[in-house]
């Protein structure tokens, strides 16, 4: 970065944040200059799919979120889920249903089969990326790309994914790293 783009980054982070906090933050974009960035996205980036027959937005009974799925939980299990937070509800249910439970009734609730990526996916799978990070692990929307990026979701997985970008140009091997696992591999959703 050159030494004026760092001195009005600098000002402009001064703007923002305390001295150490905003050197910190400088650093790290310095370091990263010139460098793709990668993207994470979460559970509600599949709400931009499409269904597949219509062509219309997908609905939330297609692409339900984490309160959704813990009403369904709170109804199987028969209890309020007023005083448990997401995470801990979710674990309960894992609990008391077993583990094939648990992910049937997740894998039943995303209806992946009738979705195709809309016109997010899209413009994420346009843009200059190195890694798109997800924690949707229910859909393989991110998969229906062209690029055929590379999916992460175990270490070897990883060796994989090293082996072709370090030889490689910059960009040109790219990756999908699922958190958490994926529907392509249900041994790893747990």
């Amino acid at each position: 970065m050159k030494q004026y783009r760092r001195d009005i980054v600098r000002k402009r982070l001064l703007e923002i944040f305390e001295d150490q906090d905003a050197e910190t933050v400088l650093t790290w974009l310095i370091s990263n200059d010139g460098r793709l960035p990668v993207v994470v996205v979460g559970a509600g980036f599949t709400l931009s799919a499409q269904n597949k027959r219509t062509g219309l937005p997908a609905s939330r009974a297609e692409v339900p979120l984490w309160n959704d799925m813990l009403d369904r939980f709170a109804g199987d299990l028969r209890i309020l889920r007023g005083g448990y937070d997401a995470l801990t509800f979710a674990e309960l249910y894992y609990e008391e249903m077993e583990p094939a439970a648990f992910n049937s009734t997740l894998l039943d609730m995303l209806k992946d089969e009738e979705l195709a990526p809309g016109k997010a996916h899209k413009a994420l799978f346009d843009y200059p990326a190195q890694a798109i990070v997800t924690t949707n692990l229910f859909d393989k929307l991110l998969d229906q790309n062209e690029r055929r990026w590379v999916r992460v979701v175990q270490d070897p997985d990883l060796a994989l994914v090293l082996a072709i970008v370090i030889p490689s140009p910059p960009g040109s091997g790219r990756s999908i790293c699922s958190n958490g696992g994926s529907r392509n591999a249900p041994q790893r959703m747990n």
